[in-house]
């Protein structure tokens, strides 16, 4: 796919392009596509689209709002910083995309509390701008510790994944406080949304277990 006589991206077996047109009907292309190899294509127009994925033509069905939330995230400088993190850059791009399909964009302001210590697992976020401040602490049943002698406090940047993964899939209590140092662009991601896409990619599960963050 090409942006102004500059290649943006390669697309492959399994992949897709062309939606945004499909899902704004008063929109115009804004990149050409070019086949570099001979290949076989599945194409679908407006209409069908709509039927098929928007639960029939008057309704806006749940793959439709994915792509839509896909979009909106493409259409910022998300990509970029999703790349900087070594664990997403060598994601394949169908794992990219359901990815990019569950995160939901929110703002917040300096010191303000993500989640604390003792508190139910339920959401994570990926830094997009801004920083965070993660503080580890020696936790009992849960609850932070009187003496907090294993305090861990760690600054997290942009492309930073912050995930109690292992306490959100068990239905369990954070371990750790997370509060913005400045204030910051995030994505969250839903508990269920996140445990839908583990159980699909157990390979994520397996590299988030035992960490709280991922760079």
């Amino acid at each position: 796919m090409c942006i102004r006589d500059r290649i943006y991206t390669h697309f492959y077996a399994g992949d897709y392009f062309g939606e945004r047109g499909v899902l704004q009907s008063d929109s115009l292309r804004g990149a050409s596509v070019v086949a570099v190899t001979d290949l076989q294509l599945l194409s679908i127009d407006r209409h069908d689209f709509k039927y098929i994925f928007g639960d029939e033509l008057s309704g806006t069905g749940q793959f439709i709002k994915n792509l839509l939330n896909i979009n909106e995230v493409r259409n910022s400088d998300f990509t970029s910083i999703l790349m900087k993190n070594k664990l997403f850059s060598n994601m394949p791009s169908s794992q990219k995309i359901h990815f990019q399909a569950i995160l939901q964009e929110e703002q917040v302001k300096q010191g303000e509390h993500l989640w604390s210590v003792g508190e139910k697992a339920e959401y994570a976020y990926f830094v997009v701008n801004g920083s965070l401040i993660l503080q580890a602490l020696e936790t009992k049943n849960g609850q932070a510790s009187d003496t907090q002698k294993n305090q861990q406090q760690v600054e997290l940047h942009e492309g930073t994944i912050v995930c109690d993964l292992s306490q959100i899939v068990q239905d369990k209590l954070y371990r750790c406080n997370l509060y913005a140092k400045s204030d910051s662009v995030l994505y969250k991601i839903n508990k269920e949304d996140l445990v839908q896409f583990v159980n699909k990619y157990p390979g994520f599960r397996l590299l988030c277990s035992g960490t709280y963050y991922l760079e």
